[in-house]
């Protein structure tokens, strides 16, 4: 290979790192580990990788906060708009689907869908009875079954599904907290309320450059406020500056900062 590029996990290629001092290589850093904030060892890997590669890309500016990583270029990724309008004209939201909100991703605990059902029963209890579908796999899936029989919510799970573009238009609102998610969302000019759980997330979240554009909240509590506020119009999410700001973000724009990354001497 003329180029490798590690995706997080430097460590991996570390032994061959050192067999092969002159080769190109490049990190990566997507994320953060699972819902811990990051400690020493997490940090020190982040740098070390950094340190031994020729550049490397960061996806959300956070990651300068929490681990210190200097960044070559920065990125929140990407959506394909060509795809996109396709399905906008193709599935047109219909009366069926009015007031439905749509939740797509882990079903796990820092990607907050417990508080999105939390907040979907406060608002049950103000007289704002809304359905929920829910796309995604995870752990807490028994829990979510359970939580929505005991408070008599309108929740339909629909496991995993490849393709979210293909029914996100047949939403009027989206609950995700993770970039591509909300970027995709932002694409189909979607209400976007995201919720973080701990401080490392509130950062990925509020570092972003689109946080103006969307709600973000700490609880159920707030994303239920957050909603009514929108219902009622006195709270206003900026969805044509959300769709104007992912709409250069391309893949091939993508593709293109991956080929400059590896022009880095």
């Amino acid at each position: 290979a003329d180029v490798v590029h590690c995706h997080d996990v430097f460590f991996w290629y570390l032994p061959f790192r050192l067999l092969f001092p002159n080769k190109k290589v490049y990190t990566t850093f997507h994320g953060y580990e699972g819902n811990n904030i990051p400690n020493k060892r997490a940090i020190f890997m982040h740098k070390l990788s950094e340190k031994l590669s020729y550049g490397n890309i960061c996806v959300g500016d956070f990651l300068k906060k929490w681990y210190g990583t200097k960044p070559t270029f920065v990125t929140y990724g990407a959506v394909d708009l060509q795809t996109i309008e396709k399905y906008i004209k193709e599935n047109k939201s219909s009366a069926n689907f009015k007031n439905k909100i749509i939740y797509f991703g882990r079903l796990e605990y820092e990607a907050g869908i417990l508080k999105y059902l939390e907040a979907l029963n406060i608002l049950k209890k103000k007289g704002i009875d809304l359905e929920l579908d829910v796309y995604g796999e995870g752990s807490q899936k028994e829990a979510v079954i359970e939580y929505g029989k005991e408070n008599n919510l309108k929740i339909s799970l629909k496991g995993f599904i490849f393709n979210i573009e293909s029914v996100l238009n047949n939403y009027d609102y989206v609950f995700c907290s993770r970039y591509l998610s909300m970027l995709e969302a932002m694409a189909f000019e979607k209400p976007i309320f995201a919720e973080y759980n701990n401080l490392i997330k509130k950062d990925y979240l509020q570092m972003a450059p689109f946080a103006k554009y969307i709600s973000i909240s700490k609880d159920a509590d707030g994303i239920a406020n957050d909603f009514e506020e929108y219902l009622l119009e006195k709270k206003k999410l900026k969805i044509e500056n959300a769709y104007n700001f992912v709409k250069t973000e391309t893949w091939e724009k993508m593709v293109n900062t991956y080929l400059e990354l590896w022009s880095v001497e």
